[in-house]
């Protein structure tokens, strides 16, 4: 991974979207594939959790990057109702070690993937995006648990 430029902030988005259509597991390793080769050229790292034909993913590195890959993703026809959870600088990475790590919740605990649902949930209900945070956080802190 490259070293963040002293000169940059690093940034964080995070947020979640309804797929246009279930995805293949065929489609998503190649989804999988073109992101980490975009993201390490970018400085980017992040997770992506896909599960039930939506997705959530964590976004980090130099603010100029990310927000363009975001630009980028909001316009991707293979999802919809992109809805940000979660935008600030931060003086650190979640994610040091994956240019994008994964996640199908398919072997998660019940607990994943209730959160999961909650957050879709929320979204659905327009609830307020403070609460989506505190989800994001629980998934997030469960998936890095469980990759240690």
């Amino acid at each position: 991974m490259n070293q963040d430029s002293k000169k940059e902030q690093l940034f964080q988005i995070v947020y979640y979207s309804a797929g246009s259509r279930l995805m293949t597991s065929e489609e998503l390793q190649h989804l999988l594939k073109d992101s980490r080769l975009y993201n390490e050229a970018k400085s980017v790292t992040g997770l992506l959790i896909y599960s039930d034909g939506c997705f959530m993913q964590w976004l980090e590195g130099p603010q100029a990057a990310v927000t363009e890959l975001f630009r980028k993703i909001r316009m991707d026809p293979r999802h919809h109702s992109v809805t940000q959870l979660i935008g600030h600088e931060t003086h650190q990475r979640s994610f040091t070690e994956w240019t994008m790590a994964f996640s199908s919740l398919q072997e998660a605990s019940e607990e994943e993937q209730e959160s999961f649902r909650s957050l879709s949930s929320l979204l659905d209900d327009d609830g307020p995006l403070s609460n989506a945070e505190s989800v994001v956080k629980i998934l997030t802190e469960s998936f890095l648990r469980d990759n240690a």
